[in-house]
């Protein structure tokens, strides 16, 4: 009997009392018995959901980490239906929270005052900007959005521990492997080369609806392993990252997503300025120019590939019109969640181009956000570029005397710079309170945070070898 009690007492929680173990163990025991009488050859299924129960209830980070390696896959089986299925999973990491607070009330719920105090005033400024120019459905909608999406960020913040970063990017990082092999899957459908660059120019979605949004998330996990096989001292984890860096790097190769090429750009310039390598990438720099410029065929290639004769995409078009709006809607903007409405009368030629039917969003989020929102809005995605810097600076600095330490905080960094480089061609911070896959940046921003608080960092199971 003791042994079945210190059983349970691991499966559940490790603090727990006798008493709680036997009060969780009996209605699991009942539910089971009458889930294999109701549910004959489906019990598979029930037995499924009880250890999803217990594991939710074992590991507080367990229903967000399955949400991020399964969401896109979802997304896609069940497109109709996303938004009922993103809520439905949120509701249940709620639940199991609020659960888990309740049952083992030891644990205290740690909040960060940058993430709430940002919270707080964003939605009251998404108020104000909303009710200057009257409440419309799209503006309630947006607001909803952003409460259950700020709610979800607040209580990643709490979950997360900086020791579980390798468990959460793994997680990550299963959606953009499969995406890979079903980009590959269509490649292979090819029979020339000149068919091989057409389909590479279209840019294959695979299973993402699209596949701007698979670069977008690509590029805040691909660092966080890079920074693994360069700075840490763990072979099997640098064998590990090792292997996903090559397969993340081809999957963001065969997206052809010139703004997610942008922001990693950034992301390896950085990489290299922090282990004092800088002259390597400015050769490294040199010679691909070199190349480049030498070789002819290189550069038709490269030009076709890449999709160079169309320059912008009509994004500068799209700019202009939004410095238009702008500009005739600068204080409070034209609302939240009404971009796309208030768009059209900008841009009189949309509809005959080749690149956009609609223009749902600026492809810049400065724009985005200060034509939706006015002066208050430039402020506020201003901060936002702001404040994970200096959280990232600050865990920079409390992390001197261990290697394995700076290698989560170079990770999660190098994912935050590389969102902000694609940010001026696309979005990916704040999308009108989407989940995806604006979810993943600000899961790395709720990471940094709180890797730049000394007293979350448990230090012994980090060595004390400093990064050269």
């Amino acid at each position: 009997m003791n042994s079945i009690s210190t059983f349970l007492n691991t499966i559940i929680n490790p603090a727990d009392k006798p008493r709680t173990i036997w009060l969780w163990s009996i209605p699991i025991i009942v539910l089971s018995c009458l889930a294999t009488v109701y549910l004959g050859s489906k019990i598979y299924l029930a037995f499924g959901l009880i250890l999803l129960c217990i594991f939710a209830f074992r590991w507080e980070w367990f229903l967000f980490y399955l949400f991020l390696a399964v969401e896109p896959l979802t997304t896609l089986i069940f497109w109709n239906y996303k938004t009922y299925i993103n809520y439905f999973i949120l509701v249940l990491i709620v639940f199991f929270w609020l659960a888990r607070k309740i049952l083992f009330p030891g644990k205290r719920f740690e909040v960060s005052v940058e993430l709430l105090l940002y919270s707080i005033v964003f939605m009251a400024f998404t108020l104000l900007t909303s009710l200057h120019g009257g409440l419309t459905r799209d503006e309630i909608e947006a607001i909803i959005r952003f409460l259950f999406f700020f709610g979800l960020v607040l209580i990643i913040y709490d979950i997360y521990q900086p020791r579980d970063t390798p468990i959460l990017m793994a997680f990550a990082s299963i959606p953009l492997v499969i995406q890979l092999y079903y980009m590959i899957k269509e490649f292979s459908n090819t029979t020339s080369i000149p068919e091989l660059l057409m389909l590479y120019r279209l840019k294959p979605t695979g299973y993402f609806d699209n596949i701007n949004g698979y670069a977008g998330i690509l590029i805040n996990i691909l660092p966080f392993w890079i920074a693994v096989v360069i700075w840490s001292r763990r072979k099997w984890l640098r064998m590990i990252a090792l292997a996903l860096s090559l397969i993340l790097s081809a999957g963001l190769l065969l997206s052809n997503s010139r703004a997610a090429f942008a922001g990693m750009i950034l992301t390896v310039f950085m990489f290299f300025l922090w282990s004092k390598r800088l002259k390597t990438f400015l050769v490294i720099c040199m010679i691909v120019l070199i190349l480049f410029m030498s070789v002819p065929i290189l550069k038709v290639i490269v030009s076709l590939a890449f999709r160079v004769e169309a320059g912008t995409t009509s994004r500068d078009e799209i700019w202009a019109s939004t410095i238009q709006m702008i500009q005739k809607n600068f204080w409070f903007g034209v609302g939240i969640g009404n971009y796309t409405e208030e768009f059209t009368p900008y841009f009189p030629t949309v509809g005959v181009h080749n690149f956009f039917k609609e223009v749902s969003h600026a492809h810049n989020q400065i724009l985005m956000q200060t034509a939706e929102m006015g002066i208050w809005g430039l402020l506020l995605i201003l901060t936002l570029y702001y404040l994970p810097l200096r959280a990232g600076v600050k865990a920079l600095r409390i992390t001197t005397g261990s290697a394995e330490q700076k290698v989560l905080v170079y990770g999660v960094l190098g994912g935050i710079l590389a969102t902000f480089g694609r940010s001026f061609f696309e979005l990916g911070m704040l999308a009108e309170g989407s989940f995806h896959p604006e979810i993943y940046f600000w899961t790395l921003f709720a990471m940094i945070l709180k890797m730049s608080q000394n007293r979350f960092w448990d230090k012994s199971i980090y060595n004390n070898t400093t990064i050269p």
